[in-house]
């Protein structure tokens, strides 16, 4: 008995398929119901996984190139300094790093913000140990024109929206900016002279905004000693550091972002040191800030070390 076999002008129903695989199963005995298998669907080729979505153990400790190394040896103690300013000139257009020309660090300031003045300065002198206590931690509040009568100058609102502080606050409870230049400078010529290296986040600003004020008070000395120290610090915000940290992190850079940014300071310092939130809150705040950067140095150093980078004393 032999299959009957489709015209060629029968319609392809459900029913005359059915029918052929029957009339088919009993001529080859096979057992009846039998369907052909039929080919395999097709399979998307196979994703390459990025690292990132495989690594879950980061933050990776990636060994850091040589210029990064040399900024990070181990100083025997560090002095973390930050300023807050009267106001600032808004950035038009992209960002756009450059080497200062007063001490040589990676910057992205523009020139004249450089000149602002200072409504707070804190300095920060401490040893290695990030949960130890810094021997020494001071904020000061200067009075605007405590220079001259005539070199007043307004903190405006928009400065004051970012540090909480307003000119009437300045005014009336700062202190003359000689005097808290001349204990800031004791205090770091001492510190430095011990062993210490000046750290701060973006220190071609800061330290160009204070040696535009040690200028403008006549400090000729301190000015020179000043930039000798600053020479040897180091910036936090270096983009060569911080490229490294954010690929130690699996970061992945967008288009138009900055390795300056860190992603932003407050971002990566709630990843590393989560029981020091309370300094978040903080932000803008000299004191806070100053010490949110001791903390990002010491961890720079920490990360480095466990690279296998041996990072040798200063």
């Amino acid at each position: 008995m032999h299959a009957r076999l489709r015209q060629v002008n029968e319609p392809v129903t459900e029913h005359n398929l059915e029918k052929s695989i029957l009339a088919s199963d009993e001529a080859s005995n096979r057992p009846k119901g039998f369907v052909m298998p039929t080919a395999p669907p097709k399979r998307e080729p196979p994703k390459t996984p990025k690292a990132k979505d495989i690594r879950t153990d980061y933050p990776y400790a990636l060994k850091p190139g040589t210029d990064v190394v040399e900024k990070l040896f181990k100083p025997r103690k560090i002095i973390v300094v930050d300023v807050e300013t009267n106001d600032w000139v808004e950035r038009k257009g992209a960002f756009s790093p450059y080497k200062g020309k007063l001490f040589g660090f990676w910057t992205g300031a523009l020139p004249e913000n450089l000149k602002s003045r200072i409504v707070s300065l804190a300095w920060v002198i401490t040893d290695l140990d990030p949960d130890s206590t810094p021997h020494l931690a001071k904020e000061a509040l200067v009075k605007p024109g405590s220079v001259k009568p005539e070199d007043g100058y307004e903190i405006t609102e928009k400065a004051t929206r970012r540090h909480k502080i307003s000119h009437a606050q300045a005014t009336a409870e700062g202190r003359p900016l000689p005097d808290v230049l001349r204990e800031f400078m004791r205090d770091v010529a001492e510190a430095y002279e011990s062993g210490g290296r000046i750290v701060a986040h973006h220190i071609e600003f800061d330290a160009a905004v204070i040696k535009h004020e040690l200028d403008r008070c006549g400090f000729d000395d301190l000015c020179k000693r000043w930039g000798a120290m600053v020479e040897q610090g180091v910036c936090t915000m270096d983009p060569f550091i911080c490229k490294w940290v954010q690929y130690s992190y699996g970061k992945q850079m967008k288009k138009n972002d900055s390795h300056m940014a860190l992603t932003g300071l407050v971002e990566m310092f709630g990843i590393f040191a989560p029981h020091r939130q309370d300094l978040i809150k903080k932000h803008h705040q000299a004191l806070a800030d100053a010490e949110m950067c001791r903390l990002l140095y010491l961890y720079y150093l920490d990360l480095a070390q466990k690279a296998g980078c041996i990072i040798e004393e200063d």
